[in-house]
């Protein structure tokens, strides 16, 4: 076998580079998310209503709720809401489909992004998004696993978001930084569908819930006790929320073509069984059929 020369040793390791620099492909209307997001509380089921201000920012490390045993996740910055979820997976898309290089600056037409959104391109808005945009910015994630160093992953690149301009003519200067790709390599990712995130509204938890059945190709039953503790749910009365917050979010479902969710009550409150039947994406669909399993 002969041995590679200088220039063919070069080659293979720009283009390795070019592949570490780069997310996945994805088409218009989905994005990328690392698993690691998704079915914990760092992007929490909370009220988005009352994040137009800024919160608390932790400078030191808050450990996040989260069922996996394999790794554990903190954060640094601001308390995070799938509200914040859906801008960032909107960002991301833009590197996805555009093939941007991660670590390179982007610029977002907000007047265009608001109206995809199904949002209002009002003052209060570009408002809102602002807040939103900067508190990803302050945010630092971090991951630790046995024997392993941690993981550091900033959502929003070092530089300051800059906007500029005024009106329908607002636009963001951003950057997401090369660590979101090594991400996708601790547990996976998921294609999301931003137009059904955009249907479920500002209902926190049935967003939630989307993230969470998506990355699943074929979602078991799982109890309201486990979406309450992994979901970041605030409230104090577990009847009360199951009753009021997660029948709400289970309703949200109902017009997203392919989905059915069901909460079974037939061995009481404290036992309440959450089931999920959804369409599988393209490699769902691989890994369905590759076990042997009918896909409708």
């Amino acid at each position: 076998m002969s041995k590679l020369n200088n220039c063919e040793i070069e080659a293979i390791k720009q283009r390795a580079e070019l592949v570490a620099s780069h997310l996945p492909f994805c088409h218009k209307g989905y994005s990328t998310l690392p698993n690691i997001f998704s079915g914990n509380s760092l992007f929490a089921a909370t009220d988005g209503k009352s994040k137009s201000k800024s919160l608390q920012i932790y400078e030191e490390e808050v450990k996040v709720y989260t069922p996996s045993k394999r790794y554990e996740i903190y954060f640094v910055g601001e308390p995070l809401s799938q509200s914040d979820l859906t801008t960032y997976l909107r960002i991301i898309s833009l590197y996805g489909i555009g093939g941007t290089r991660l670590g390179e600056n982007i610029w977002v037409k907000l007047h265009e992004f608001l109206t995809e959104e199904k949002s209002s391109a009002s003052s209060q808005a570009y408002a809102r998004f602002e807040v939103t945009v900067r508190r990803l910015y302050n945010t630092e994630v971090i991951i630790t696993r046995p024997n392993m160093p941690p993981f550091y992953c900033r959502l929003v690149s070092g530089r300051t978001p800059v906007f500029i301009g005024n009106g329908n003519k607002k636009m963001l200067e951003i950057s997401i930084e090369r660590t979101l790709r090594d991400a996708l390599q601790i547990d996976g990712y998921s294609y999301i569908s931003l137009n059904e995130r955009f249907s479920l509204g500002n209902n926190q938890l049935a967003l939630w819930l989307h993230t969470y059945y998506t990355r699943h190709a074929e979602p078991y039953p799982i109890t309201a006790r486990f979406v309450f503790e992994n979901s970041g749910a605030r409230a104090k009365d577990f009847t009360r929320w199951i009753r009021c917050t997660l029948v709400q979010a289970v309703e949200k479902f109902k017009p997203l073509n392919g989905w059915y969710l069901h909460l079974d009550f037939k061995n009481g409150l404290d036992q309440v069984k959450l089931h999920c039947k959804k369409p599988a994406t393209a490699s769902q669909e691989k890994y369905l059929k590759d076990r042997g399993i009918n896909v409708e």
